[in-house]
């Protein structure tokens, strides 16, 4: 009796056991919680920070938003991290790094980059407030439709991501971007029109879809 007495107060004490080292565990995930980034993504990087790594957004196309956000015609903005050759500000950073790409899908994701034939480089940004604009200069390599919202879409996009700002434009040259993508009369946020129909005629000298070759 004694020894069966003895054999449960020992299963007692290793049950008490468990439930005490159950409920350190949970404390301590509780405590390692109040570090995590909110549901959605990590925190918003700071413009102006000095970074060795930074994101660029690419194109998931025909992806529906399930990679990231919906945008163009029916793709999705998915953030692809890069080094920086020297550590800069994040911003200035980020924009660079996807002006310097010249492959048509990265190699690593395979993710599309519309602007792989674009020869543009930054030429200055000035922010006021939530405001930024952005100066370029070169040449934008004019594709279709759907290519010509993706390249709006994804440099708007690097430079959104950061804390502070909610409104970007884009010019090259000293004019708009988004008119040489989209046209004079195309209001912010408009969809492009829909891809012309394999076989219709092509103007001599025009892009892909019809449309002129913006150079310098």
């Amino acid at each position: 009796m004694a020894r069966g007495r003895e054999r449960r107060g020992r299963e007692h004490r290793g049950v008490w056991r468990l439930v005490v080292l159950a409920l350190l565990l949970g404390l301590s995930c509780h405590r390692a919680g109040r570090t995590v980034a909110p549901a959605g993504g990590d925190p918003l990087p700071e413009p102006a920070a000095t970074a060795e790594r930074v994101r660029v957004f690419l194109i998931a196309t025909q992806d529906g938003g399930r990679a990231g956000r919906e945008a163009a015609c029916g793709d999705s903005l998915v953030p692809v991290e890069v080094a920086l050759p020297r550590p800069g500000p994040a911003l200035e950073g980020a924009l660079r790094a996807l002006l310097a790409m010249t492959d048509p899908f990265d190699r690593a994701s395979g993710l599309l980059d519309p602007l792989y034939a674009s020869r543009l480089e930054l030429a200055g940004i000035e922010r006021q407030g939530a405001q930024v604009k952005v100066r370029l200069t070169g040449y934008v390599e004019l594709g279709n439709a759907c290519d010509n919202s993706r390249m709006l879409a994804q440099l708007s996009e690097t430079a959104m991501q950061f804390r502070g700002i909610s409104n970007v434009s884009f010019e090259v040259d000293g004019r708009p971007l988004r008119s040489l993508l989209l046209g004079d009369a195309a209001p912010p946020g408009a969809m492009p029109p829909p891809e012309p129909a394999p076989g219709a005629p092509v103007s001599p000298g025009a892009g892909p879809s019809g449309q002129p070759l913006t150079t310098r």
